[in-house]
């Protein structure tokens, strides 16, 4: 519970009630830090263990002093944050031992939670949503005007209240100046809100704020006219891409280990599977023996290196590929490397991390004997119902082929904008859903991390083109044209 006693106060408003919280309802909580709600307040305890550190902590004043005198500032700047109640700290023995933090309960929702919702349910009109962006950017654009510059600006942070005004958040990773920020520091900081918002908002949705944004902050070109200025639109996409890589590469990192969204574990397999009740299921399935769940579904490939199977668990289909074990070279290499299950794994969860369309993978197997590699598994969900392209494009009119081919080129730019290759972009690969969207299968040959070279982007247009037809070769033309276009800027 929430303890005020030997709390020695730097600043307490008289706002702020006198004694001891009632009722105060643990909001989170970890092992250095807990939150408490209580009579409209939110009190922000940290703890600190006895270690030399904690007399640096001790000289520095404490996390609740520095995020507490910044509010101040911040709140003397005209910049809207939460009103600061109080804030000090108890020692022991002269040594910083915990701090608060107490603050006045902002009434609003984050604008993750309001775009998170957009797709399914929209909380407000579009024309709302358009107005909604433009005073978003003026907001940002006014942090920007009064120096302010925050090292991890995301949605989360930024709270819209009924009224329509902007709160800022969790100021501890901000820094002030005594400038408005350089061209150089804005760019920065929108990369990093634009890589925030890649997944949650649209590609118009993302020019109408950056156009908005320089409406505000004064960056036109010259003439004073109602576009963005191209090289400053072009350096903020750059440095969206890079720090966005960073973030992606990370996240896609975490499928190796477990945490609150993957399970790392260990049997007769090596496993690793997405956290949740899905994944259970399947590995109760699975285990002890894939191969017994592989033989009653239905084949779908039979080679020397793969076989793959579509089987139903729990009412549901799922595609399991098995990567067979190919000798003793097989087994030798295996002990330098991961297997290709486990590579395509991370792949498949890097191409997720963007938001291209693929299956989503829920479970990779390996089984080893003395390091040596054996076999390996993946399964993933199955697209359905859906044809590929290959099968599909006969069927369709000019018209149709048009349509499809530039939403395929679309998804293809997009993809190596984003630092991923496919690898075998062969015409079978791609499937098209009943509302003939596309996505990409087969992700073997797939890599994704970084910057790519062009000769890794004209192989995959080269095999891709070596599927159309030659009758259709009059759309090579739009096929390349829309395919770059979107490759290079998104």
């Amino acid at each position: 519970m929430l303890n005020l006693s030997g709390i020695r106060w730097d600043y307490r408003d008289a706002a702020l009630p006198l004694g001891e919280p009632e009722n105060a309802v643990l909001v989170k909580s970890n092992a250095r830090r807990r939150v408490f709600w209580a009579q409209g307040c939110y009190y922000k305890e940290t703890l600190y263990e006895r270690s030399p550190l904690s007399l640096l902590r001790t000289f520095a004043g404490g996390s609740a002093r520095r995020e507490g005198r910044m509010l101040l500032a911040l709140a003397r700047r005209g910049v809207g944050v939460p009103e600061v109640l109080g804030f000090g700290r108890a020692c022991s023995h002269a040594v910083l031992e915990r701090d608060v933090l107490i603050t006045k309960a902002v009434e609003g929702a984050s604008l993750r939670s309001l775009l998170s919702g957009l797709p399914e349910k929209p909380p407000f009109h579009a024309s709302e949503m358009r107005r909604i962006t433009r005073e978003f950017a003026a907001y940002i654009a006014h942090l920007h005007e009064c120096g302010v510059q925050h090292k991890d600006l995301h949605l989360g942070n930024i709270l819209r209240t009924p009224e329509g005004a902007f709160v800022l958040l969790d100021v501890g990773a901000v820094r002030l100046c005594t400038r408005p920020l350089s061209l150089r520091e804005r760019i920065a900081s929108l990369a990093q809100l634009a890589a925030n918002v890649w997944m949650l908002a649209s590609r118009s949705t993302r020019l109408r704020f950056f156009r908005a944004y320089g409406q505000a902050a004064g960056l036109w070109d010259e003439s004073g006219g109602s576009i963005v200025r191209r090289d400053v639109l072009s350096a903020l996409d750059r440095a969206a891409c890079r720090f966005s890589m960073r973030v992606w590469r990370k996240k896609a990192r975490r499928s190796l280990f477990s945490n609150s969204r993957f399970v790392r574990e260990q049997n007769h397999f090596r496993i690793w599977r997405v956290r949740g009740e899905e994944s259970d299921r399947l590995m109760e399935a699975l285990l002890p023996d894939p191969d017994r769940l592989m033989a009653t579904g239905t084949l779908m490939k039979n080679g020397h290196t793969v076989y793959a199977t579509a089987v139903t668990i729990g009412g549901k289909r799922y595609f399991v590929k098995r990567y067979n074990n190919k000798g003793w070279w097989y087994q030798l290499k295996s002990l330098v490397r991961r297997s290709r299950a486990l590579r395509v794994w991370q792949v498949c969860h890097g191409f997720c991390e963007r938001g291209l369309p693929v299956p989503r993978p829920l479970v990779c197997l390996e089984e080893r004997r003395r390091s040596r590699l054996q076999r390996s598994y993946l399964v993933s969900e199955f697209v359905e119902p859906a044809s590929r392209l290959s099968v599909l494009w006969p069927q369709l009119d000019e018209f149709g082929k048009k349509t499809v081919l530039v939403r395929v080129a679309m998804m293809l730019g997009m993809m190596h904008h984003l630092g991923c290759v496919h690898g075998d972009l062969k015409w079978n690969n791609i499937l098209l859903d009943t509302r003939q969207r596309p996505v990409l299968t087969d992700l073997d040959g797939a890599w994704c991390g970084g910057w790519l070279r062009a000769a890794a982007q004209c192989k995959d247009q080269k095999r891709f083109l070596r599927d159309l037809p030659k009758e259709d070769g009059y759309l090579r033309e739009l096929l390349l044209f829309v395919w770059n276009r979107w490759k290079g800027r998104s």
